[in-house]
């Protein structure tokens, strides 16, 4: 599944003196079967991105497409689309919610129509995947340690069989789901953002992150010049009118 947007803008309270303008007309294209890191500073409107490829939130201006099909046209089906495309949150965790661990990894396929037979089986697997015993399936998920947690939240979205998966890391464990992802699932495709929190933190693991990544695209302009001095390309995607840009500049 490609990804496409065109000029693609997004403000919050649009039409009123309170309107942000988080998403300044940016232009991608995110091939089939690529792991894409989308990378910026906190406020460079990385989340509001993410939100609008999910068709979470709609567009003030632009276009997302999907394989070439607007997803906003009248005759596109949006539910279908976002059963195709999972997002594991910052904290996982907190996607919890059923009495047992089988349970909650089966609320998701259940929700985009599959039968109890069919996607507990799904959620078996996907567990499975993910290194979660089946003595721990009719445990409740709020038993579990926190990187079991974790790893329940993931495979609540891997048993939809997504063919994209956005993986929102902070501060280090998407990270790790990220890798595990491109070493057990080569047919997901990841579109993957880090928000740094300081330019420091992220010195610490730029290697790895170019390393996972087939491309790394930087919403802040910043971005590039900090990658290429480790050797690593980074290609500036725009987002001019970012929130508090000039107190990063050079």
């Amino acid at each position: 599944m490609q990804i496409t947007t065109e000029n693609l803008t997004f403000e919050y309270d649009a039409g009123t003196n309170l309107s942000v303008r988080a998403v300044d007309g940016i232009s991608i294209t995110i091939p089939g079967g690529q792991y894409v890191g989308i990378v910026g500073h906190t406020g460079s409107g990385k989340t509001t991105l993410v939100q609008l490829l999910d068709a979470l939130i709609k567009p003030t201006e632009g276009r997302i497409l999907y394989d070439g099909n607007d997803i906003y046209d009248r005759k596109y089906n949006r539910k279908e689309m976002r059963s195709k495309v999972g997002i594991v949150f910052q904290y996982p965790e907190y996607q919890l919610f059923e009495e047992t661990v089988l349970k909650d990894v089966c609320f998701g396929p259940k929700n985009i129509g599959m039968k109890k037979e069919e996607a507990e089986a799904a959620a078996k697997e996907a567990l499975g995947k993910v290194g979660i015993r089946e003595e721990n399936y009719d445990a409740s998920p709020f038993e579990l340690s926190g990187g079991e947690k974790r790893r329940v939240a993931l495979a609540g979205v891997l048993a939809m069989k997504p063919e994209v998966l956005i993986l929102i890391d902070y501060p280090s464990f998407n990270l790790r789901m990220a890798d595990f992802c491109r070493k057990h699932l080569p047919a997901t495709r990841i579109v993957y953002y880090i928000p740094p929190k300081v330019w420091a933190w992220k010195r610490r693991r730029i290697h790895r992150i170019a390393r996972l990544c087939d491309e790394v695209l930087g919403i802040f302009p910043f971005e590039p010049a900090f990658y290429a001095q480790y050797g690593y390309q980074c290609t500036y995607v725009g987002n001019p009118t970012a929130e508090g840009i000039d107190r990063f500049a050079p």
